[in-house]
Protein backbone atom coordinates (compact mmCIF):
# COMPACT_ATOMS: atom_id res chain seq x y z
CA UNK A 1 0.00 0.00 0.00
CA UNK A 2 2.99 2.60 0.92
CA UNK A 3 4.68 1.48 -2.28
CA UNK A 4 1.40 2.05 -4.13
CA UNK A 5 0.84 5.54 -2.30
CA UNK A 6 4.60 6.56 -3.47
CA UNK A 7 4.85 5.68 -7.01
CA UNK A 8 1.72 7.35 -7.41
CA UNK A 9 3.49 10.37 -5.96
CA UNK A 10 5.91 10.35 -8.03
CA UNK A 11 4.11 9.94 -11.00
CA UNK A 12 2.16 13.07 -10.24
CA UNK A 13 5.18 15.09 -9.33
CA UNK A 14 6.45 13.86 -12.64
CA UNK A 15 3.29 15.26 -14.72
CA UNK A 16 3.64 18.11 -12.64
CA UNK A 17 6.99 19.03 -14.22
CA UNK A 18 5.87 18.00 -17.26
CA UNK A 19 3.24 20.42 -17.44
CA UNK A 20 5.27 23.52 -15.39
CA UNK A 21 8.35 22.25 -18.49
CA UNK A 22 5.44 22.78 -21.36
CA UNK A 23 4.39 26.04 -19.76
CA UNK A 24 8.16 27.49 -19.58
CA UNK A 25 8.61 26.43 -23.34
CA UNK A 26 5.55 28.16 -24.26
CA UNK A 27 6.18 31.14 -22.29
CA UNK A 28 9.99 31.04 -24.00
CA UNK A 29 8.31 30.81 -27.48
CA UNK A 30 5.59 33.72 -26.38
CA UNK A 31 8.44 35.57 -25.78
CA UNK A 32 10.59 35.42 -28.53
CA UNK A 33 7.51 35.90 -30.72
CA UNK A 34 6.64 39.14 -29.08
CA UNK A 35 10.24 40.70 -30.12
CA UNK A 36 10.48 39.25 -33.43
CA UNK A 37 6.85 40.61 -33.66
CA UNK A 38 8.54 43.94 -32.30
CA UNK A 39 11.26 44.36 -34.59
CA UNK A 40 8.45 43.35 -37.54
CA UNK A 41 6.45 46.36 -36.18
CA UNK A 42 9.37 48.40 -36.29
CA UNK A 43 10.68 47.61 -39.79
CA UNK A 44 7.45 47.86 -41.58
CA UNK A 45 4.78 50.01 -39.52
CA UNK A 46 7.16 52.86 -38.17
CA UNK A 47 8.04 55.88 -40.44
CA UNK A 48 11.95 55.60 -41.48
CA UNK A 49 13.14 59.28 -42.98
CA UNK A 50 17.00 59.85 -43.31
CA UNK A 51 16.97 63.49 -42.14
CA UNK A 52 19.86 65.24 -40.96
CA UNK A 53 23.09 63.96 -43.21
CA UNK A 54 21.30 60.87 -44.08
CA UNK A 55 19.99 61.98 -47.30
CA UNK A 56 23.43 63.84 -47.92
CA UNK A 57 25.27 60.45 -47.32
CA UNK A 58 22.41 58.61 -49.16
CA UNK A 59 22.81 60.35 -51.95
CA UNK A 60 26.71 60.05 -52.19
CA UNK A 61 26.09 56.41 -52.07
CA UNK A 62 23.81 56.31 -54.82
CA UNK A 63 26.42 58.31 -56.81
CA UNK A 64 29.33 56.12 -55.73
CA UNK A 65 27.56 53.13 -56.99
CA UNK A 66 26.09 55.04 -60.14
CA UNK A 67 28.98 56.27 -61.12
CA UNK A 68 31.47 54.88 -59.50
CA UNK A 69 33.23 57.93 -58.40
CA UNK A 70 34.07 58.38 -54.98
CA UNK A 71 32.45 61.26 -53.19
CA UNK A 72 34.21 64.17 -51.55
CA UNK A 73 31.47 65.68 -48.75
CA UNK A 74 32.40 66.29 -45.16
CA UNK A 75 30.69 63.31 -43.58
CA UNK A 76 32.28 59.81 -43.49
CA UNK A 77 31.34 57.26 -45.57
CA UNK A 78 32.37 54.17 -43.51
CA UNK A 79 29.53 53.66 -41.90
CA UNK A 80 27.00 53.98 -45.20
CA UNK A 81 29.83 51.37 -46.60
CA UNK A 82 28.35 48.83 -44.47
CA UNK A 83 24.73 49.51 -45.70
CA UNK A 84 25.89 49.08 -49.71
CA UNK A 85 23.94 45.24 -49.46
CA UNK A 86 20.68 47.18 -48.50
CA UNK A 87 21.54 49.27 -51.55
CA UNK A 88 21.83 46.86 -54.18
CA UNK A 89 18.85 44.61 -52.62
CA UNK A 90 16.68 47.74 -53.61
CA UNK A 91 17.28 47.51 -57.01
CA UNK A 92 15.88 44.08 -56.81
CA UNK A 93 12.99 44.43 -54.31
CA UNK A 94 11.54 47.89 -53.66
CA UNK A 95 14.05 50.68 -54.25
CA UNK A 96 17.60 51.75 -52.46
CA UNK A 97 16.17 54.09 -50.37
CA UNK A 98 13.58 51.77 -48.56
CA UNK A 99 16.19 49.65 -48.04
CA UNK A 100 18.71 52.02 -46.19
CA UNK A 101 16.75 54.02 -44.35
CA UNK A 102 15.83 50.48 -42.55
CA UNK A 103 19.36 49.94 -42.36
CA UNK A 104 20.13 51.06 -38.26
CA UNK A 105 16.55 48.87 -37.66
CA UNK A 106 18.96 44.77 -38.99
CA UNK A 107 21.59 46.96 -37.05
CA UNK A 108 19.46 46.61 -34.24
CA UNK A 109 18.28 43.68 -34.62
CA UNK A 110 21.70 41.90 -35.19
CA UNK A 111 22.64 43.62 -31.69
CA UNK A 112 19.69 42.25 -30.11
CA UNK A 113 21.20 38.96 -31.33
CA UNK A 114 24.39 38.82 -30.40
CA UNK A 115 23.86 40.52 -26.88
CA UNK A 116 21.65 37.15 -26.48
CA UNK A 117 23.94 34.37 -27.99
CA UNK A 118 27.06 36.12 -25.70
CA UNK A 119 25.08 36.27 -22.61
CA UNK A 120 22.79 32.74 -22.73
CA UNK A 121 25.45 30.79 -20.90
CA UNK A 122 25.97 33.42 -18.16
CA UNK A 123 22.25 35.09 -17.69
CA UNK A 124 19.22 33.04 -16.78
CA UNK A 125 17.56 32.79 -20.75
CA UNK A 126 13.98 34.26 -19.33
CA UNK A 127 15.73 36.98 -18.05
CA UNK A 128 17.23 38.15 -21.79
CA UNK A 129 14.09 38.04 -23.60
CA UNK A 130 12.73 40.40 -20.58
Amino acid sequence: MVKEYAEAATNAHQTSEKGRERYGTFIAWFETALIVLGLLGILLLLPHNTGGDGWVRFTALSAMLIQGKIPDIKYSMVGPFFSIPFWYLGKIYQTPFWWISRYNVFVFGAGLLATYWLLKDRIARGLLRK
